[in-house]
C-alpha cells in the first residue's frame, strides 16, 4: 500500500483534561486530535499522525542538503559521520 493524506474535519486542540509533570507538579493539558474518515473498500487501513519518514527519505534529503554545500571548505557547517549500523545493515548518519 501508499500512504496518503485523508479525512475531513480535522482538529487538533488543547482539552479540558489535565496532568501534573515531574517533581514540581506542574500541570499540563491534554490534547486531542479529531477528524471524521470515509472508507471507501475493505482494505486494511491504517492512521498516522504524519507520514513516515524513511532511511530512504533521509538519504534523499541529506544528498540535497550536500549537493548545494561545499562540504571540504574549512568554514563548512556540516558534517557527518556513521552512528551505527541499522539491522539491515544500512549505515546510519
Amino acid at each position: 500500500g501508499k500512504w496518503v493524506r485523508g479525512g475531513d474535519e480535522i482538529a487538533y486542540f488543547r482539552n479540558k483534561l489535565t496532568y501534573q509533570t515531574g517533581k514540581k507538579k506542574k500541570k499540563g493539558r491534554h490534547s486531542t486530535l479529531s477528524f471524521t474518515y470515509t472508507f471507501t473498500n475493505n482494505e486494511k487501513t491504517f492512521f498516522a499522525h504524519c507520514y513516515p519518514y524513511t532511511y530512504s527519505d533521509l538519504q534523499k534529503d541529506l544528498s540535497s542538503i550536500f549537493s548545494r554545500v561545499d562540504t571540504s571548505a574549512t568554514n563548512s557547517f556540516i558534517r557527518t559521520r556513521d552512528m551505527c549500523l541499522t539491522l539491515a545493515g544500512n549505515r546510519c548518519k
